[in-house]
Parts: structure tokens; sequence; C-alpha cells
């Protein structure tokens, strides 16, 4: 049997991945149970961009997707280059306000 990105997948753990729209909701469900309210989320674009910016749109998000290489730029003076490091130069960029352009929505789709 043939699998494709979109279909459920299991792990070898034993877990089931149900591609991105089960991500998307798996994300929502953690971001609201935080004791903190979540004023805007904020990721580079890339293979996942419209799933992620179209579906935490439906959960209720305000959603910014930036142009990678723009964030890449903006984050290239940074000393230890992880994803840790990025997810926390990116939410600097959206507490500032930096002049990143948002990517907009009709980019996505």
């Amino acid at each position: 049997m043939e699998l494709e990105s979109a279909t459920p997948r299991c792990k070898q753990s034993g877990r089931i991945n149900r591609g991105a729209n089960g991500l998307v909701t798996e994300i929502a469900r953690y971001l609201t149970a935080l004791p903190v309210s979540i004023e805007r989320i904020g990721f580079e674009s890339g293979t996942l961009s419209q799933h992620l910016f179209y579906g935490s749109k439906a959960e209720g998000f305000e959603v910014v997707c930036m142009e990678a290489r723009q964030v890449s730029a903006a984050l290239s003076a940074m000393r230890n280059k992880t994803d840790r490091n990025d997810a926390r130069g990116i939410a600097q960029i959206l507490r500032t306000g930096c002049d990143l352009l948002p990517i907009e929505s009709a980019n996505l789709g």
C-alpha cells in the first residue's frame, strides 16, 4: 500500500501521524491549554505553510507567515543556530514589529 503525505501514517512507536490537519489541531489544542494568552502565531514560509496558515486561522488565531529568506537574514547574527533559537528569534520579530513583510494569504494558496 502506497502512503501519501496527507494520509495517516503509523510511526515506529505505534502512534498514528494524522498528517498536516491533525498537526494543526494538536498545535491549537496545546496553545489554548497554555496559561497565557496567545496573541499571534508566526512562522517562516515552508512546506507546511499553507496548512499551518489556514488551519491556525480556522482555529481562531491571528497568523503571520514570513518569507523564509527575510527571517534567515534577520536571524543571521545569532551565534547558535538551532530550531529553538530560531523560534525565539521569530517571536522577537513578532514582538518588535520588525520590518519583515508577511506573505499575503493569496501567495499561500
